[in-house]
């Protein structure tokens, strides 16, 4: 009961264990996190929770391809979020691969399993 008090949160995964105690930044991060839609999604997230970043992705299924900074105090992570329909990941790859600029080269490493590497495989063939 004092954890919830004082909003402590202590994840484990494959790593080790994360121990925080959250604040209106990891709140809005957890948040982001829980709606993200099917496919690659960018999220700002502050450097000093990139490990919770890893640790709520790793919970929630969701894969981390690639980071880039954004200043001193922020990071942007893709996020692939492989849930949902056939048609939800189809029109996330189209989005993808319409928003890239003219010779943009964007390498994601996805496992052969991957349905939204399928996606984007089929959609860059009927585009």
């Amino acid at each position: 009961a004092k954890a919830r008090e004082r909003n402590l949160t202590a994840p484990a995964w494959k790593q080790g264990v994360l121990v925080l105690q959250e604040d209106q930044l990891s709140r809005k991060l957890r948040e982001d996190m829980a709606s993200l839609a099917s496919g690659l999604s960018p999220v700002h997230v502050p450097r000093s929770l990139e490990h919770f970043a890893g640790v709520i992705a790793e919970d929630k299924g969701v894969v981390m391809t690639q980071r880039r900074s954004v200043d001193e105090d922020t990071v942007v992570i893709d996020m692939l979020k492989e849930e949902g329909s056939n048609e939800e990941l189809l029109r996330a790859a189209e989005a993808f691969l319409q928003q890239l600029a003219d010779g943009e080269i964007r390498s994601l490493a996805l496992p052969a399993t991957s349905r939204f590497r399928s996606a984007l495989v089929k959609v860059a063939k009927d585009l």
